[in-house]
């Protein structure tokens, strides 16, 4: 995935252009989760699955001394809200960013099993538990009604 920010010269403080813009990032960004690059583009192109599969994230600053914009590239798929959660777990336990992925992984590695546990032993199909409400069945009102 590959998200842009645009950002114009008169956002910046006067004196300061595209190249403090970039320094600041290089400096910044010089981790092994989050890494700045010079050059995220192929050809006049960037490539949004270049990190596929991948738990980091490259950023990066294109432009010229009017128009500038921030890209960042980075795999999107884990990192929803249990990757989240994940993530902050190892934030405060002080485990390092890089183990993310495996303890992702274990953390699901229960549920994953149960699967297919299901699968195999209930005729080939994933149980899941039955939806019974707990309430009388409302009656619908036009929204005008109400």
């Amino acid at each position: 995935m590959v998200v842009t920010v645009p950002l114009f010269a008169e956002q910046l403080n006067p004196g300061f252009g595209i190249e403090d813009v970039k320094a600041c990032y290089a400096a910044k960004y010089t981790g092994p989760i989050v890494k700045y690059t010079e050059a995220m583009d192929e050809g006049g192109f960037i490539d949004s699955n270049a990190l596929a599969g991948k738990d980091s994230m490259e950023v990066a600053v294109f432009g010229n001394a009017e128009r500038m914009l921030l890209v960042s590239r980075f795999d999107n798929l884990g990192k929803g809200a249990s990757g989240a959660a994940v993530q902050n777990m190892n934030l405060m336990l002080g485990v390092p960013e890089t183990l993310f992925t495996p303890l992702f992984a274990v953390a699901r590695m229960a549920g994953w099993s149960a699967h297919r546990m299901e699968e195999l032993f209930c005729a080939h199909r994933i149980i899941r538990p039955a939806y019974r409400p707990v309430i009388e069945p409302l009656e619908y009102k036009p929204l005008a009604d109400r």
